[in-house]
């Protein structure tokens, strides 16, 4: 699952589709990774790995994330 910012729509996938939310941050955080083992947040990705925050400043909107990424010709491995 990739997601941009992407906290409150996993709830709401969870809650509407799934079941209702549990009462703990841990019973929840349980259920989302066995429904979504690999969860990518973009927002996420560019504000804490290093490698990126150099190259992209806080806050950024996912499309100016993306035109940055392409104006850089950045490579993801």
């Amino acid at each position: 699952m990739i997601t941009h910012n992407g906290m409150l729509d996993l709830m709401f996938l969870h809650d509407k589709f799934y079941e209702p939310l549990p009462k703990s941050i841990a019973q929840y955080r349980q259920k989302i990774n066995s429904l979504f083992p690999h969860i990518y947040d973009t927002k996420h990705l560019l504000n804490t790995r290093m490698q990126l925050k150099k190259d992209f400043e806080p806050g950024i909107g996912l499309r100016d994330a993306y035109n940055r990424a392409m104006m850089l010709d950045y490579t993801f491995d």
